[in-house]
């Protein structure tokens, strides 16, 4: 068989083309799918969490949710996670649950399963947030929760050195790839194709004919390959993928099974279409180039929930979602009723009182809304909106009205705002910065002295050293816009630790923070806070004995119980006032 040497220099370029398809499938890594089970019985409809350490330690991007219902048997809840490696994880049952009774925990992937009974779960998890009566009977761990967070940490090594890799995927790759370019050179060989003169006389017909230099022509050519760059990149991932600050769990490729797959064709195609849709190549750059186009240089939103104002500040604007409130209380129109005034009055009252009984003061601390303090960069459009009376002067009057220790930061910050040269408030988030905080720190001491404590006054005579640095954090409007890592905001204050005190969690956790100072005798705070907290921890650590933060909205009693504080503080944004209303009684 004669072998044109035309066809030896496809055949070498196809070779060549094969080892580099190899070794770039040797470079990618395959994972085994992994789903966690854990059998329970649930009592209580509610919310099911499993969270996944990629290396980036326990947070909500990387986290699974699954609903649930209650029943009189065990039911098994299935957390399918996307195929990636994994090196801890965490169960979180809920946040409505109060009694938890977990038959088994399984770690399964395709190749394996590894499961932890009742006595395993006490061993090799570690419980968090007041979980308590800890004890197995019938083969079941029966656990209390004291807490609204309840959470089981796999604390076992093993994770760590599982090989979840999927050998047998990478296998079919290979496999594949060479039976391809195997039957590719057979053709080559068989039907005596010289491939050069095929592209030499399509060329030519091509020229011939002006295809090459008809408009169309390139147009579709270009078009095509435009198509295709997505899709190899999702093959092959040669760019990074950006972050995008999206707040849901992206869709997982479906697994197909022949028969399955044709049983519910319907529901296949839709959850491909949905993972497409969430992961076709240089989806992350496409989204992030508009919204930064469209902020840049279009002065626009991209994003439904952020507000663009003047001189590069950014507002929250979502007008109502779920129990929150923002623009519509700003225009005056959220106003409570009289009966849930009413409601807010035996809340108040109720907390106040006992807590009284337990020797313990009660402050409660409006933190106000950003527009409310910097509405000169507003929109003309909006601005000219802003109503005169809203729920935060109705909780005012509330609060003078029932001998209510009440502070109101709008004022103090106002009165700020003329005193410091530096903004308050992050320009690109909806919070105030440090200094914004330390304001409202000062009131919240002003509000403990009346009270006749005697407590750390570490800014008593001056205020803390203020700079102006680049914060490396991505500011909250800026996910939502879906520009982390391109835009980002100043800080305005340098908080130094003048004593030590120590912290026992890191300050985004929904479980109980807990600071105590190495030495000084002076009260115990325990505050229920929300994120307008955060910055405002370091200034009321240094200043008490102790510290309780927990991030909830309703008051824990038998935390308050424990905690035995002098005094509870209750902060809430002004934009989720609503939230007052479920501050529950004992």
């Amino acid at each position: 068989m004669k072998i044109s040497k035309q066809n030896i220099i496809v055949v070498i370029t196809g070779l060549l083309l094969l080892f580099a398809t190899l070794y770039s499938i040797h470079l990618r890594h395959f994972y085994q799918s992994i789903h966690i089970v854990v059998d329970a019985k649930i009592t209580t409809s509610d919310t099911y969490q499993l969270f996944y350490d990629t290396g980036k330690g326990f947070n909500e991007e990387e986290s699974v949710k699954v609903q649930v219902f209650p029943s009189s048997n065990f039911q098994s809840v299935v957390f399918a996670l996307p195929i990636v490696p994994i090196s801890n994880f965490r169960f979180d049952p809920g946040s409505a649950t109060k009694d938890v009774e977990i038959r088994q925990i399984s770690f399964e992937t395709s190749q394996q399963k590894i499961s932890w009974g009742p006595e395993d779960i006490l061993t090799k998890f570690s419980t968090y947030y007041e979980l308590s009566a800890q004890q197995t009977k019938n083969n079941t761990i029966f656990v209390t929760v004291l807490g609204g967070d309840p959470q089981f940490v796999c604390t076992s090594t093993f994770l760590s050195t599982l090989n979840t890799h999927d050998y047998v995927k990478k296998t079919i790759y290979y496999v594949l790839t060479s039976l391809f370019f195997l039957v590719a050179f057979i053709l080559i060989l068989l039907l005596k194709i010289d491939f050069m003169d095929l592209f030499a006389s399509a060329f030519n017909y091509m020229r011939k004919s002006k295809i090459l230099t008809n408009g169309n022509f390139r147009f579709i050519f270009i078009f095509i390959i435009l198509l295709f760059i997505p899709l190899s990149q999702m093959a092959f991932r040669y760019l990074p993928e950006l972050k995008t600050g999206e707040k849901r769990t992206l869709a997982e490729a479906p697994q197909f099974d022949l028969l399955r797959t044709v049983a519910t064709w319907d529901s296949y195609t839709k959850s491909l279409e949905a993972f497409f849709n969430d992961h076709y190549g240089l989806r992350t750059l496409l989204v992030h180039t508009n919204a930064l186009l469209n902020v840049e240089y279009f002065k626009t939103s991209s994003a439904s929930d952020v507000m663009l104002g003047k001189d590069g500040w950014f507002y929250y604007s979502t007008p109502k979602s779920g129990n929150e409130e923002n623009f519509t209380d700003f225009y005056g129109k959220a106003l409570f009723t009289a009966d849930e005034l009413l409601i807010l009055k035996n809340n108040f009252l109720n907390l106040k009182n006992t807590l009284r009984k337990q020797n313990t003061d009660l402050i409660i601390v409006l933190a106000a809304n950003k527009q409310d303090i910097y509405d000169e960069f507003l929109p003309d459009s909006i601005r000219s909106k802003e109503g005169t009376f809203t729920r935060a002067d109705q909780l005012d009057e509330l609060a003078k009205e029932n001998n209510l220790t009440f502070i109101d930061t709008r004022q103090p910050l106002k009165d700020a705002k003329n005193k410091y040269t530096y903004p308050l408030y992050y320009k690109t988030d909806s919070h105030w910065n440090e200094l914004g905080a330390f304001v409202a720190y000062k009131e919240i001491m002003k509000a403990v002295k009346a009270d006749g404590y005697t407590v750390n006054d570490v800014y008593k005579n001056n205020d803390p050293a203020i700079s102006s640095a680049k914060d490396p954090n991505d500011q909250d409007l800026i996910q939502l816009l879906g520009l982390s890592g391109t835009i980002f905001d100043n800080q305005y204050i340098t908080v130094k630790k003048q004593i030590d005190y120590t912290s026992d969690d890191d300050h985004t956790s929904t479980k109980p923070i807990r600071t105590e100072l190495n030495n000084g005798s002076y009260p115990r705070i325990l505050v229920f806070r929300d994120s307008f907290s955060t910055t405002l921890i370091p200034y009321l650590s240094e200043s008490f004995s102790k510290a309780t933060y927990i991030w909830s909205p309703v008051i824990d009693y038998d935390l308050i119980k424990n905690e035995k504080p002098n005094i509870v503080i209750v902060e809430f944004v002004e934009r989720f006032s609503n939230n007052l209303l479920q501050l529950g009684v004992e």
